[in-house]
């Protein structure tokens, strides 16, 4: 497997990614918490359309169930393929998307929702646990609203849905 250096330790690219997903799933799972205590309060009455796509259902249903708690209404997918798909036959005000996914990743969804839909197109936000992968500038140029970096707070998520919604 390859090798990279952490602290001057070597470690396996696969270790590091497990950690890195459990660390997700960590703050995905405190974000629950937050939920079924009912901190999480609707906070505008327009009714939005959201499409939430990733390939980890729990993470999707977490930022779901964060969107309902909020009064608007979400639906998943679970990747990009799929989701245009469902954007076919549906009018989203808004997609969250991953990047990094099987089938299609969120980067190539975002090109493909801006190069159909163009000014109509919903409005994109990307999620990533890395975004220094990829040139951030160039998304934003095309259309996506925000870039959410893996783990966040579902404050943050609240705040970013607030603003550009």
């Amino acid at each position: 497997g390859l090798l990279f250096l952490a602290d001057r330790k070597p470690h396996l690219v696969t270790d590091v990614l497990l950690q890195t997903i459990e660390k997700v799933a960590e703050n995905f799972s405190l974000m629950l918490q937050d939920i079924e205590r009912g901190s999480i309060k609707k906070t505008n009455t327009r009714r939005l359309n959201f499409l939430v796509v990733d390939d980890n259902k729990n993470i999707a249903n977490s930022i779901s169930k964060v969107i309902s708690k909020m009064g608007y209404s979400a639906e998943n997918a679970c990747n990009g393929k799929e989701a245009l798909l469902m954007l076919e036959k549906k009018k989203f005000d808004g997609v969250i998307t991953d990047i990094s996914m099987p089938v299609m990743g969120g980067l190539e969804l975002a090109d493909k929702i801006y190069e159909k839909w163009g000014v109509y197109a919903p409005r994109v936000i990307l999620v990533s646990g890395e975004f220094s992968k990829f040139n951030a500038r160039d998304y934003l140029k095309k259309g996506v609203v925000c870039l959410l970096s893996k783990p966040f707070a579902v404050e943050d998520l609240e705040d970013i849905i607030n603003y550009f919604f």
